[in-house]
């Protein structure tokens, strides 16, 4: 037997807050993903670069409509009455993330840290345990999630453009619902056990509030109606990205740019992005390094309401609450060409946007400004660093007396978050032994 050598990157450069070591002189737990394995599963956000991806880190998709937060858990959850977020820092600035806005009638939040761009991650190191977090404090309780972005290679001068496109659909859309016929029988023996005869149809129709349309027993048993397939549809993607780099001697920039657009799976639900990031690095003086990164993002996204009750909210909620399967959807003669559209039972009338809208616009700028001094003491340096989170949204909802029996309601919210970060610290490494060196911070 022939025992062969195998590189385990012990020499790799891994990110640990104030600075970078080599992996093998690291002793907290930490995983890291390159651009290469983010390239491999081409993910549609941040988040979801890192499912299945590293060891310890639970990654719950949620909703899987566009735009929809997902659930990052480092080690399982670390706490029961406070958040079990990781605190995510990019490019050394800790970032604003969590979900935008809040729901008014059931529509799915949006998480901030989708808008940021996954095509521009250099790399990402997850740090685990209480060593390779204790440099942040109670702030990385919950781990720590350290994004590089990408910068410009020396003597390379590079232009990256990247066209893609998909189509989706559900996995499962059959769910169990029973068909008009079923559940007219199902309703038929229930009514004769308790002695009332047969189901009603007209009197079901009656006790509805806000019910208008009406219907015959057998216009019942003719009428079978997937309220799923009635809300689906074949959801698609586009995105477009743009990338220019160089390097030289003195220094590097990076310069992206991203346009995607995604529909739904469920009707009139599209998310569209726009994103741009500038990554600059010079050597101005002799000693004197400077860097500024800034990131800037815009979202539109067409929301969808999904509440049951007498909301007059349709979508997933209304399906599995009040919408019947020998029930229409469409009558010449109801508000907006919909069967019964105000008695919440209407799941397509709930969410088509003649009858209901909810929007939300979001802009999210991250900046960065890091300059370093290389003193004339050997392996002593000054590094200062100045970071802002800046994010604003506008919230709109609104849904018509159509679907609203006390009549139409509209609200509208804005609001801003900022974050500033700033730190000044001296590095000094001094090498103690060839194969060994102190770093002091």
């Amino acid at each position: 037997t022939v025992m062969e050598e195998i590189a385990i990157g012990l020499d790799e450069v891994v990110a640990i807050g104030y600075g970078t070591q080599k992996k093998r002189d690291v002793i907290g737990s930490i995983a890291s993903l390159s651009a290469d394995d983010v390239k491999k599963i081409s993910p549609n956000s941040i988040e979801s670069t890192l499912q299945g991806m590293a060891a310890g880190v639970q990654v719950n998709s949620g909703a899987g409509i566009p735009g929809a937060p997902q659930q990052i858990k480092v080690r399982g959850v670390g706490s029961i009455s406070s958040g079990t977020d990781p605190l995510w820092i990019v490019d050394g600035i800790p970032v604003v993330s969590g979900t935008l806005d809040r729901s008014y009638d059931g529509e799915t939040n949006q998480s901030i840290l989708a808008m940021i761009n996954p095509n521009d991650i250099e790399t990402i190191q997850v740090l685990k345990d209480a060593a390779a977090t204790s440099i942040y404090g109670s702030r990385g309780s919950n781990g720590v999630i350290l994004v590089t972005t990408k910068t410009g290679k020396k003597g390379q001068s590079k232009i990256d453009v990247d066209l893609k496109t998909g189509i989706s659909n559900w996995a499962k859309s059959d769910i169990g619902y029973a068909n008009n016929t079923d559940y007219i029988e199902i309703m038929d023996i229930a009514f004769k056990n308790r002695g009332a005869g047969e189901y009603s149809i007209e009197n079901t129709i009656k006790n509805l509030d806000g019910g208008s349309e009406t219907m015959t027993r057998e216009e019942a048993l003719a009428t079978n109606t997937n309220w799923v397939d009635a809300i689906s549809q074949t959801g698609s993607f586009y995105e477009a990205n743009l990338a220019i780099s160089q390097g030289s001697e003195r220094g590097n920039s990076y310069l992206s740019f991203k346009y995607r657009k995604d529909e739904s799976n469920l009707k009139f639900n599209s998310l569209e992005t726009y994103s741009a990031n500038v990554n600059l690095n010079y050597n101005l003086l002799k000693n004197v390094d400077l860097g500024y990164r800034m990131f800037a993002s815009f979202t539109d996204n067409d929301r969808l309401k999904s509440s049951d009750g007498r909301a007059g909210v349709g979508g997933w909620a209304q399906i599995n609450s009040n919408s019947l399967p020998w029930m229409k959807i469409y009558d010449p003669a109801g508000l907006n060409g919909y069967w019964n559209s105000k008695a919440a039972v209407n799941a397509l009338a709930g969410i088509d946007p003649i009858n209901a809208q909810s929007n939300l616009k979001t802009i999210n700028v991250l900046a960065g400004l890091n300059g370093t001094w290389h003193t004339p003491v050997k392996g002593l340096s000054l590094k200062g660093e100045f970071g802002l989170n800046y994010v604003t949204n506008r919230a709109r909802s609104w849904r018509s007396n159509a679907i609203v029996i006390t009549g139409a309601v509209a609200q509208e919210t804005k609001y801003d978050i900022q974050t500033a970060n700033y730190n000044a610290y001296f590095n000094y490494d001094v090498p103690i032994h060839e194969d060994h060196i102190l770093n002091l911070v």
